[in-house]
């Protein structure tokens, strides 16, 4: 036997060569009984079985573990040998697992049947809820606060235990294979991707946009560079910048990578998981907010004052923040209410339309709530004196009372000003705040306001010509509407107004059968109702069109019907009728799917072009997406066919085609009932009902016939056929098929028709 050395037995492949060179690699075998760190614990046998290959093949004993070396039996040369390795690779395999794992393995006679047993018992090869749990926390991993390079070693982390639970699959062709790999590839580009932050969708952008998409470690070499480009172009000083620029850009960049983010609203201080507008703000969360704010006041006032302030708990980026929201100048209380609504220019001209009286706008700059339309108030009082009202170009406007007003539910105006000579309804920030105990917050387009105890909102408005208005659709103008509805509707004087709310609104022509004295001189379908149309509304009945004799096949209208429950024989689920609007002859075709209706189509107007010598110039259906499909729409345009389809909810439009269904059902079943035949002879009940209903006159042609009327308008085709008419599901015999029957058998067989 041929000795190797050492670094040639690591490779070879020969088993026997493998053995032989045991005796060269005594020292390091022996060096140590435990070969990893990784022990076995009943959780952890990917990292474990990984660690012990590595190991293992490192000393080049793989083979005995998977299989590659056979065992040798005690008559066989090398046999003492191989008992030892065997033995010294079985106690590697032993002293890297707990020992309750151990115990059960101590008495198998090979290093193999440990590693197999191990591997059976403890893999998660093809575990689906090991599979479906790593799959989950795949597609759910975010980048968050960590940096780009934490998120990519997660993701790796998580393929590859995804990969140890697939056994290998055999592919016909390395093709195949390659581009399984490319696919496998691809998806994990996406998942990397979805998880990035946001701050980083431009190369994001650049990488999508790529044809073939990059590898996943492409990929993730071209996010940190760009990753890494960021961080130096928001963290190290430009060239010009002065040395203490350069100090305080670096030092708020190092305190901010300390600080929540969230990457959905882009804010510091929480994460996407505690993000408000994802989520919606929890029940008293806005009192910190203005308890932080308070404390911000007290310590600017205490530094003003030459006082030291105690330690406050935020930084001094917060408290220049929070000083953004605290004016600098104390203004004392005037004498007169003052609003900054100026009425010129613009924005009275806004308010001058009849569409905006009930309008109430938001007003930062009005000590009090103002309105100019007395009808609002649910209790006013006037108001004694020559109370004046200041706006913002200066003027004075008269005072004439005051009151509460209810806007909603929620929000309860007290002590609202009456000026005469405003042009609109201010509502003050100020006051409302106090009042109501809630806060107000701005957006780009609305505004909203949220009650600080429970963090509900309140109410909203929406911005217009640069002003926050309650929108007409929103709750605040509705309720208001309803508080004033019956003054709105009628003058208190108004004794028809009157007794129509008090009967439950009646139509105005029975109320003056009633009461004729109400109605003297005057006309009942003058009067109207706002609560009546918005209770008694209906849709118009669609008027039917009279039948207008054109020529055949001008005009063809269908529709589909389906799907039953009951498949036919053939596996038919649905069917589509097809009417020609000129002699209302119907056909009727069976369908296993809807798509089918395009090649339905086809063979129908290729059968009107060769038996008719005509062709179809119009085709009306309802709106169903089977119509507008690719194919069909492209054989209309080829063949020059205009299709007109009915609007949506609207089938009264496609009504021919509809009562034609409605018909051939009442038929059908009137047919399968009488004859008691099974369901799943439906379809054939329904052509059957189609030929009878052809050949019935119809009130609609001056009581002739669908086929008279198609064969007088056609003579001399010889598609049109008329059979016996005979009972659907009548007793009929036919002739035996049967050849191997003796001549003492039945010639005819019963069956049904």
């Amino acid at each position: 036997m041929v000795e190797t050395s050492e670094a040639d037995s690591s490779h070879t492949t020969n088993p026997n060569s493998q053995i032989s060179s045991m005796t060269n690699y005594q020292s390091p075998i022996h060096s140590s009984m435990i070969i990893t760190s990784h022990r076995l614990n009943g959780t952890n046998y990917l990292e474990w079985s990984q660690s012990v290959r590595l190991a293992i093949d490192g000393r080049g004993k793989l083979g005995y573990i998977t299989g590659e070396i056979q065992p040798k039996i005690q008559a066989e040369e090398g046999y003492s040998t191989w008992r030892s390795e065997n033995s010294l690779i079985t106690a590697w395999l032993l002293n890297s697992m707990e020992p309750l794992i151990a115990k059960p393995h101590m008495f198998m006679k090979t290093a193999k049947e440990v590693w197999d047993s191990i591997k059976e018992t403890y893999s998660d090869l093809e575990n689906s809820s090991q599979i479906f749990e790593l799959k989950t926390k795949l597609w759910q991993s975010k980048q968050g606060n960590r940096d780009i390079i934490s998120y990519y070693n997660e993701m790796v982390s998580l393929w590859q235990e995804l990969d140890q639970c697939y056994d290998d699959e055999e592919w016909e062709s390395a093709k195949d294979l390659a581009r399984h790999k490319k696919k496998e590839e691809n998806d994990r580009v996406y998942m990397f991707l979805a998880g990035i932050n946001r701050d980083l969708d431009e190369v994001k952008g650049r990488i999508l946009g790529k044809k073939p998409l990059p590898s996943i470690r492409e990929v993730f070499s071209e996010i940190r560079m760009e990753d890494s480009r960021k961080k130096v172009m928001y963290n190290t000083p430009a060239p010009n910048e002065e040395p203490g620029e350069s100090s305080a850009l670096v030092a708020r960049s190092d305190d901010n990578k300390k600080k929540p983010w969230c990457d959905h609203c882009k804010k510091l201080w929480h994460t996407r998981d505690t993000c408000w507008k994802l989520h919606g703000k929890p029940p008293g969360a806005g009192k910190k907010k203005v308890e932080r704010a308070l404390q911000t006041t007290v310590t600017e006032t205490q530094q003003e004052a030459g006082v030291e302030p105690k330690q406050l708990p935020f930084t001094q980026e917060q408290i220049e923040y929070l000083l953004r929201f605290i004016p600098t100048q104390k203004i004392s209380n005037p004498e007169n209410p003052t609003c900054s609504f100026a009425q010129n220019g613009k924005i009275t001209s806004y308010f001058c339309s009849e569409k905006t009286k009930n309008t109430w706008v938001i007003d930062s700059g009005a000590t009090d709530h103002m309105t100019y339309i007395p009808k609002f108030f649910s209790s006013y009082q006037p108001c004694a004196g020559d109370k004046k009202v200041r706006v913002a170009d200066g003027s004075f406007s008269a005072i004439a009372g005051m009151g509460n007003i209810k806007i909603s539910s929620s929000i309860n105006l007290s002590k609202v000003l009456h000026v005469p000579k405003l042009s609109c309804n201010l509502i003050s920030i100020s006051k409302i705040t106090k009042d109501l105990q809630c806060c107000v917050k701005n957006f780009p387009s609305y505004c909203i306001f949220q009650d600080l105890a429970s963090g509900k909102m309140i109410g909203s408005a929406r911005e217009e010509d640069g002003l926050y208005t309650f929108d007409e659709g929103t709750q605040l103008n509705k309720q208001g509407q309803e508080k004033t509805c019956l003054q709105t509707v009628f003058p208190c004087n108004n004794e028809v107004y009157l007794m129509h709310y008090r009967l439950g609104h009646p139509s105005f022509s029975y109320l003056k059968m009633l009461f004729p004295k109400l109605f003297l001189n005057k006309n009942p379908s003058s009067f109207h109702c706002d609560m009546c149309a918005l209770a008694k509304h209906h849709r118009s009945s669609y008027i039917p069109h009279s039948y207008k004799p054109t020529s055949p096949f001008t005009i063809v209208h269908s529709d589909i019907w389906g799907a039953s429950r009951v498949s036919t024989l053939k596996g038919k689920r649905w069917f589509v009728t097809i009417i020609d609007d000129h002699t209302r002859v119907t056909w009727v075709f069976l369908l296993k799917e809807k798509s089918e209706i395009e090649e339905v189509f086809k063979q129908f107007y290729s059968m009107i072009q060769t038996q008719f010598n005509t062709n179809i110039k119009i085709v009306r259906s309802d709106n169903g997406l089977e119509y507008f499909s690719k194919k069909l729409n492209t054989f209309f345009a080829e063949k020059g066919i205009v299709h007109q389809s009915s609007c949506v909810n609207t089938p009264a439009q496609n009504g021919i085609a509809e009562r034609k269904n409605r018909h051939l059902l009442e038929v059908t079943r009137a047919i399968m009932f009488s004859a008691k035949i099974p369901k799943y002879l439906w379809g054939e009940a329904v052509l059957h009902a189609t030929y009878l209903i052809n050949r019935m006159p119809s009130k609609t042609l001056g009581f002739k016939t669908p086929i008279d009327t198609l064969q007088t308008c056609f003579p001399e085709t010889r598609l049109i056929n008329s059979l016996p008419i005979k009972i659907f599901g009548c007793t009929v015999f036919i002739t035996n098929p049967d050849r191997t029957a003796s001549k003492f058998d039945p010639k005819g067989k019963n069956v049904f028709s």
